[in-house]
């Protein structure tokens, strides 16, 4: 029976243990970046800042309208969408329709930036219907 106890105490040990190193490198891993000023109107484009619904929470997106085929842009680690006005641009000229969003807890859209968050997220903006495109690569 003392066996078993310990046995039971070694699993919940090992349960907890693991959860906080998840949670701790989650934590760590994350640097948010909080929206600046610049938006596509900064380089003249016509735009959209549509909202993408994920789980409740609301984030923030620039959708800037082309004639050509769409991208969805999943921005990188440490910033947001107000750093991808030039890269819009680009695009743009290229008659490319493109949508970048800010995921839960970066620019200013609410939420905790964690993976969970960061899936739900994607989800969400990949079968957002707002924009106003017949996307061929979304």
């Amino acid at each position: 029976m003392k066996w078993l106890i310990a046995v039971a105490l070694l699993v919940v040990a090992f349960v907890g243990a693991r959860l906080y190193a998840t949670k701790e490198l989650e934590h760590q891993m994350n640097h948010v970046h909080k929206q600046g000023p610049r938006t596509p109107a900064a380089r003249g484009l016509v735009y959209e800042e549509l909202p993408v619904d994920s789980a409740g929470r609301t984030l923030n997106s620039f959708y800037v309208p082309a004639d050509g085929p769409a991208l969805l842009i999943f921005h990188g680690n440490g910033e947001a969408i107000s750093g991808w006005v030039d890269a819009l641009a680009l695009l743009h000229q290229a008659n490319i329709a493109a949508m970048v969003f800010d995921y839960s807890g970066f620019g200013n859209s609410p939420g905790e930036p964690t993976v969970a968050n960061f899936h739900a997220d994607a989800l969400a903006a990949w079968h957002n219907r707002g924009v106003p495109h017949n996307p061929i690569a979304w």
